[in-house]
């Protein structure tokens, strides 16, 4: 399991920009653009300190986290060559982040 120090600051900053990120894209329908915005970058520049964070979020609200998932842990729990919904990879990510102690 992981030895996450909570920091107040590092939260409110992720909040931050996770609102912004939200509210800034939530007319896009692309993905990719989705993924690009600036707010969502920086929030994958922040590394595994966010990990906590973002699992809650998408434990909370299903979104489109799995880039960052991807980019901060550089794994994908799911199984190579399937198509899943969102719903679907979100269960996945979620399984994975109790077992490495994210939630």
């Amino acid at each position: 399991m992981p030895l996450t120090k909570h920091d107040p600051q590092l939260e409110q900053i992720f909040q931050r920009l996770t609102a912004a990120w939200k509210r800034e894209t939530k007319h896009l329908s692309r993905v990719d653009h989705v993924c690009a915005h600036p707010s969502y970058l920086q929030i994958i520049g922040m590394g595994t300190d966010v990990l906590p964070f973002i699992f809650r979020e998408l434990d909370r609200e299903t979104d489109y986290w799995f880039v960052a998932l991807e980019s901060i842990t550089r794994t994908s729990p799911a199984p190579d060559g399937m198509r899943m919904s969102v719903e679907e990879m979100a269960q996945h990510w979620l399984r994975w982040g109790r077992e490495h102690g994210y939630l």
